[in-house]
């Protein structure tokens, strides 16, 4: 108990801007229900730019108390990398579940919807924090928030785009290419800790997110299922297909690799499919 009250008080500012992150989604919902369109723009504008001064604050909050101690600020990353890790992928994470709480907009699940809130943007804070604080084991610890990001971003894109086509009739092509382009984006984001990409993997990405792309809208308009299983199997699909880029990264693919993904992704797809009777 003492131990958890310690982590807590350490990184009190780091849960409280994960708890606005949290409660904002569930405002911006809760006014899109019952105001004009306008009023949710306006309020989804200003969540975002609080978000945006929430990260310059954990910048500058670590900047300033380095300088304090007379330490350096020891950036491991690129400036591109800073870039993506530090404003891109919390703002898109932000839109993101935004966006699939608008779509799948259940009062209900409220409290589910911000306690996974919370714990997914307090761990962005706190690994921000932890690099401009060069605290290298807070920092490790909660390095793979950065690939689950990813993964709930593609999965709540990927929803709200398939209702959008629901509700508007969007056409199967605009469909293939906004997801290939949002899991070539996201996939592209991993090629970037290489300097030196072969061209074949650069091809691979291509057809790999076109693919999903395909996949994704034919499954959207065959399956006669809620769009959160049509969501469900392109996320994993995706999952996948960015694990093995990781393992050919790392020189570490082979074919017991290669079929163990394989495995496990036919068993989830079967589970699902038992579980609603497709």
């Amino acid at each position: 108990m003492k131990q958890l009250l310690k982590h807590i008080s350490l990184h009190k500012f780091e849960l409280l801007y994960g708890a606005f992150c949290a409660c904002s989604i569930l405002l911006i919902q809760d006014i899109n229900k019952n105001l004009l369109p306008f009023y949710s723009i306006i309020t989804i504008a200003i969540g975002i730019l609080l978000l945006l001064l929430e990260l310059l604050s954990a910048y500058m909050t670590g900047k300033t108390r380095l300088h304090q101690f007379g330490l350096p600020l020891l950036e491991k990353y690129s400036q591109r990398t800073q870039l993506i890790h530090h404003i891109v992928i919390p703002v898109a994470t932000y839109l993101a579940i935004l966006g699939f709480v608008l779509g799948n907009n259940r009062t209900s699940l409220n409290l589910i919807y911000f306690v996974m809130n919370f714990i997914l943007f307090s761990a962005l804070f706190i690994n921000i924090q932890a690099y401009y604080l060069n605290k290298y084991r807070t920092q490790l610890a909660t390095e793979a928030v950065y690939d689950i990001s990813k993964i709930i971003i593609y999965f709540c894109a990927v929803n709200t785009v398939v209702n959008l086509k629901s509700l508007y009739s969007l056409n199967y092509f605009v469909v293939v290419a906004i997801v290939a382009l949002l899991a070539g984006v996201l996939t592209y984001m991993l090629l970037l800790r290489k300097k030196h990409l072969p061209s074949l993997l650069v091809l691979i990405l291509m057809t790999g997110a076109l693919g999903i792309g395909y996949i994704t809208a034919t499954l959207s308009v065959t399956l006669q299922v809620s769009n959160l299983v049509v969501s469900f199997f392109s996320a994993l699909i995706y999952y996948t297909f960015n694990a093995i880029i990781h393992h050919e990264l790392n020189k570490t693919l082979n074919k017991q690799v290669l079929l163990e993904y394989i495995l496990v992704a036919a068993i989830c797809f079967a589970v699902v499919i038992l579980l609603t009777g497709i």
